[in-house]
């Protein structure tokens, strides 16, 4: 009887692996392969995952804001974000409001909210509201921290309402993983006492869904309820209410953290946190993997402090001197860079198998070995970076350590192209390219080189030569526009050519191609985000190309609807980081691919 129900048990999370799988790719052939391995093993759990999936495709369609009252939460880049209860909207007026405030939604926007916003759990963006009254409590929690000096306030506001800057990620492990974290630990003694604290925290400061999957996880052991049911409760759970959560990588960490609590993977708790890191932030922080339970009570420690200063407001300076103990705990970096491959992934699991029983500090070995070797990318590639409204393109040769870098992006997105870099385990830039004089092209000089050695920067045109790469510079006539001066180059790998055109317009594109004849291009880098005073049919026409990338965010009404209809008209395949996110083309000897931010792959010979 007992492994009949843990067979069941192991069957509904299959279930529920299955369909995140299937909402996070969002690929049919993959939803078919997942049904076909279910329908092998038992009959019955293919025909639920068929109903969760059909059930997910019906919600998002018909998905209308279920909450029609909200309460002002905070003001971030420019938009008010309003909590609804488990959920939030992003709220965009020229009208002062204050927190506390309490709204009623007349209707949805019929502007969808974006992936990132999605992914931090706004649902909708708002236009149409009124003002109905003011939350008293949450009205007052908000007077007493504005009370309090500024970098305290910033300090609280971080802590409370999750406005940390992408610095700060590392050490918070995702947003609201400090609140989690110490209701964990509260339910650890009652679980009237942690359902008080939901209760208590949500009236006063904000709501949020990692509340539910505790709530999930105590009606769960009550109804005596398995582990590993109440965890594929909770991840059906997403992918029925919002499966863009899974970006969020606070709620992957939980998840996770909580797959390791209910199966044993034959390693360490350090070992199986340093895998974490690797996976989700691309970078592994040893302190923080080999001590992740004393900085867990830190973060303890750090709430029980915010709750002393909000009762005894003259604590204060202590509270600052404390904290600033613990800033040392967080600048001190002993960090690995990398993100591990699913090659790396396989041959560090064939190990653990030949080698069963052998010490922690072997597999650690082994897995930073794993993480830091070229085996994690062992194609030269050229990655299109999603950093918004911006450009940044990566050149790489993993096996020779070669890394040429087209442009940064702006400041503002620096932590999505520092996350990419870090992912690819790069220390070194051999070769800075800056195509012109833009915020969104060169932003983040300083930055990275806070962060990276930086061998050359090049911001006037000359030829490229890095062992297998090797970029050719097109000199074009001097202009006044910082968009016509832009560095244009190109480069071939294997058979594939490249052009990438900065953000010349459409008379430079003719310039281009009066100066050097006709050429044949397969990956064109469309000129200024796509839009409308660049890619001319004519210039479309003379190059040809089979694939183009438009970096943008989908601002300034990037990409123009004629340039996309100017590539189309050419069978150009085109892909927009907006909505693919990192598009990178790989090359070996024998295969030539693309691969993009939301799965899809595609072979080019």
């Amino acid at each position: 009887m007992p492994n009949s129900q843990k067979s069941k048990n192991l069957s509904l999370f299959k279930i529920a692996v299955g369909l995140s799988i299937a909402c996070f790719f969002k690929n049919p052939y993959i939803c078919i392969c997942l049904f076909l391995y279910l329908l092998l093993t038992e009959k019955l759990r293919s025909f639920l995952f068929v109903v969760f999936i059909f059930s997910c495709i019906v919600i998002r369609h018909f998905r209308c804001d279920f909450v029609t009252y909200g309460i002002v939460e905070n003001q971030k880049n420019g938009a008010y974000i309003v909590d609804k209860i488990f959920y939030k909207t992003k709220l965009y007026t020229d009208e002062e409001l204050k927190p506390g405030t309490v709204l009623f939604f007349e209707k949805k926007s019929d502007t969808p909210a974006s992936k990132g916003d999605l992914a931090k759990n706004v649902l909708f963006i708002s236009d149409s509201y009124a003002v109905d009254s003011v939350f008293l409590p949450r009205y007052l929690i908000n007077r007493r921290i504005s009370s309090y000096s500024k970098e305290t306030a910033d300090i609280l506001n971080r802590y409370l309402y999750d406005t940390y800057s992408s610095e700060d990620l590392r050490f918070s492990l995702g947003y609201g993983y400090l609140v989690y974290s110490l209701i964990r630990k509260l339910r650890k003694k009652s679980d009237l006492v942690c359902i008080c604290f939901i209760f208590l925290f949500s009236i006063l400061v904000r709501s949020d869904i990692r509340f539910l999957f505790i709530l999930i996880g105590i009606i769960g052991k009550r109804l005596k309820i398995t582990k590993e049911n109440i965890l594929a409760v909770k991840m059906i759970f997403i992918c029925l209410f919002n499966d863009m959560i899974y970006q969020n990588v606070s709620v992957e960490l939980i998840l996770l953290l909580e797959v390791f609590e209910v199966f044993e993977f034959g390693i360490d708790f350090s070992t199986y946190m340093m895998l974490l890191e690797s996976l989700l932030f691309g970078e592994i922080d040893l302190i923080y993997s080999f001590f992740f339970h004393a900085v867990d009570v830190i973060r303890t420690f750090t709430a029980v402090l915010i709750l002393i200063l909000f009762l005894f407001p003259a604590t204060e300076p202590l509270f600052l001197g404390i904290l600033s103990l613990f800033s040392y705990l967080y600048e001190t970096d002993l960090s690995v860079r990398g993100r591990i491959s699913v090659i790396s992934l396989l041959l560090f699991g064939a190990v653990l198998r030949l080698f069963p029983r052998d010490s922690g500090v072997f597999r650690k070995t082994v897995l930073l070995l794993c993480i830091v070797s070229p085996l994690n990318h062992p194609f030269l590639h050229v990655s299109f970076i999603d950093v918004g409204q911006g450009d940044s393109t990566l050149i790489q040769d993993s096996l020779y350590r070669t890394c040429v870098l087209i442009d940064t992006g702006s400041s503002y997105q620096y932590y999505s192209l520092k996350k990419t870099l870090f992912c690819e385990g790069i220390y070194r830039i051999d070769y800075l390219i800056i195509t012109h004089d833009d915020e969104d092209h060169n932003g983040n000089i300083e930055n990275l080189k806070k962060d990276f050695q930086i061998m050359n920067i090049i911001e006037t045109g000359m030829d490229i030569d890095c062992r297998r790469v090797f970029l050719k510079y097109y000199d074009l006539y001097d202009s006044d526009n910082d968009n016509d001066s832009s560095l244009v180059y190109a480069m071939r790998i294997n058979s594939v050519s490249f052009l990438f055109t900065g953000d010349i317009s459409s008379d430079m594109e003719k310039e281009l191609l009066h100066r050097y004849g006709p050429m044949k291009i397969d990956v064109l880098k469309v000129a200024h985000h796509g839009s409308y005073t660049s890619s001319s049919r004519y210039f479309i026409s003379s190059i040809l190309p089979r694939f183009a990338i438009i970096s943008t965010s989908g601002r300034y009404g990037h990409p123009h609807d004629t340039v996309l209809s100017v590539l189309d008209d050419y069978k150009v395949k085109y892909y927009v980081t907006r909505d693919d996110g990192t598009i990178t083309f790989s090359f070996s000897r024998f295969l030539d691919f693309i691969t993009t931010g939301k799965g899809e792959f595609v072979i080019i010979s």
